[in-house]
């Protein structure tokens, strides 16, 4: 959220934002649980299309709410999951090195 410090909005509100996009990416996966669940051969496609979907609609909600110009918001956003995939990726390597070695 440091990337879109100059939006005017302030933490709270970037919180609530993302809390509310996140809350409706749950939704979406429990709605598409049972198609995967079904689709056992192909469920890897399922998948695919949710964090197409996921990705789209994020980059989406990202220019609606903050209505900055298009190119740099996307950028951010694309720096902004980048270093949240990095920090999950480390985090949940440091766990499982903490609890398992």
């Amino acid at each position: 959220m440091a990337f879109f410090k100059k939006s005017g909005y302030n933490y709270s509100e970037n919180l609530i934002f993302n809390a509310f996009i996140a809350a409706q990416r749950t939704l979406t996966f429990i709605l598409l649980s049972p198609f995967l669940y079904f689709s056992k051969k192909f469920w890897y496609i399922g998948i695919g299309f949710y964090y197409l979907f996921w990705l789209v609609y994020f980059i989406y909600a990202f220019l609606q709410f903050f209505g900055e110009g298009k190119l740099i918001t996307i950028v951010k956003f694309l720096i902004m999951y980048c270093l949240l995939i990095a920090f999950v990726q480390v985090s949940a390597i440091s766990i499982v090195y903490l609890f398992y070695f």
